[in-house]
């Protein structure tokens, strides 16, 4: 099992723009969050849904790396990044996105996208008292 301090080297190691973009204080910080409709953020969260950076400020290129016809309807060609109501809250970091989109990329191409998927639905069977396949 990874501990929560080999856990944070393995990032920085694999992504050394995050060692000055995020901490495990900072970790609910605004600028690690994003409001995504239940199915987005569950495809976010398991690398089927990243930000690709456009040449414009806050303007990203939806990546999806896996079909589902109820959910791909909702989603846009590009999403653009607008601030909050109130002036002081942080958009997403773009920190954040690249480095999320770059692993997402990584797994697909390499095709371990395919063995985080079991990984996650075994997890989520585990959490729910589900028996695992």
């Amino acid at each position: 099992m990874i501990s929560r301090v080999n856990a944070w080297t393995l990032l920085y190691e694999s992504s050394p723009a995050l060692r000055n973009t995020i901490h495990a204080e900072t970790t609910n910080d605004p600028s690690n969050g994003m409001t995504l409709l239940t199915d987005l953020h569950t495809w976010f969260g398991d690398f089927q849904l990243a930000f690709q950076a456009t040449d414009r400020p806050n303007e990203y290129k939806v990546l999806t790396f896996k079909r589902a016809t109820t959910v791909e309807p909702l989603i846009p060609d590009k999403v653009t990044s607008i601030n909050a109501a109130r002036e002081d809250m942080s958009l997403p970091s773009p920190v954040l996105l690249h480095c999320h989109c770059v692993k997402a990329k990584i797994l697909h191409a390499s095709g371990m996208g395919k063995a985080v998927e079991k990984f996650m639905r075994e997890w989520e069977d585990l959490k729910q008292g589900g028996p695992m396949l």
